[in-house]
Parts: C-alpha cells; structure tokens; sequence
C-alpha cells in the first residue's frame, strides 16, 4: 500500500524521491546504471507518480519503465538535489542517443545524479588495460640472453683483397 505524505510517494521504504541505482548486468559482466523516480519527480511523461520509473540510457536514447518491470536494483545514493538533477535530465534529453565510451547508462545516471558525466566501469577497465600494456612492456624490455653463433663469420669477398 502506498501512503501519501506531504508531496512525497513513498515506495517500500523509500521516500518520494530520486536515486541513484544500478543492476547487475546479464550479459558481459557489465552494470546497468539509472534514476530511480520516486513520485516522479523528473516529470516523466506517462509516469503516474504512484508507481516509481526507471529513467535510464539505452539505446538507442534515454527511455523510463516501471521499476517493477526492470528487475532488482542497488540503491547507490539519494540524490539531494532534485532541482539541478531535473535540470540535467531535462538537458539530457536533447541528446539522447547512446555512446559507449561517452553517453552510457552509467554516464547518463552519474551526470544526472552528480552533475558528473562519468563512467567508474570504463575508468576501472581503462585502468586494467594501461596495467596489462606496462607489463607487456616490462616483460619486453627485459634483457634477452645473448644467442649462440653458430659456425664462422664470413667476410664479404671486397674485404678480403
């Protein structure tokens, strides 16, 4: 049951609101991120502010689904600034369309929610890569042992006269 106090919806123990989620992702490992809209807040068309959305990047551009329809989600944080994260959803939705090493879920959620558009996973598997290339590199640059010749050194026939 859902009880309305003040100007918020709450939802399970959640207060109207918005937060910043995340959900385990099936396929590669990787994790979906998103805004979680309590009362909806973001003023989702559709939405009905009884039942929270998901607002997240996917492509091909930003979509909202009911929570209930998206599986389980990660609280990450609340997001105190509702005023500046609606003014970034809103300036979101004029480009919509996604790119993985730019306009990701996870950017997309982070910028929302943060005002910083970053993404911890690419961060993370940036760091791994630049890790395996140095030591590639150190294992490369180690001294080779010196190789056995094999029979005599010729000279060229020019040298000999």
């Amino acid at each position: 049951m859902v009880h309305v106090a003040g100007d918020s919806m709450p939802y399970m123990d959640y207060p109207g609101g918005l937060y910043l989620v995340s959900q385990p992702g099936a396929k590669r490992g990787i994790d979906r991120y998103g805004i979680a809209d309590v009362g909806n807040r973001l003023a989702v068309p559709g939405a009905d502010g009884v039942h929270p959305v998901i607002v997240h990047q996917s492509p091909p551009g930003v979509r909202a689904n009911w929570l209930r329809d998206r599986g389980v989600w990660r609280v990450l944080g609340v997001i105190t600034d509702e005023r500046l994260a609606n003014e970034r959803y809103h300036a979101a939705l004029a480009n919509p369309a996604y790119k993985l090493f730019g306009n990701s879920c996870e950017h997309f959620a982070r910028s929302v929610a943060t005002g910083v558009r970053e993404s911890k996973q690419l961060q993370a598997a940036g760091w791994m890569v630049g890790l395996a290339a140095v030591a590639i590199a150190a294992l490369n640059d180690e001294p080779q042992p010196a190789r056995p010749r094999r029979g005599r050194r010729r000279t060229s026939p020019a040298r000999e006269a």
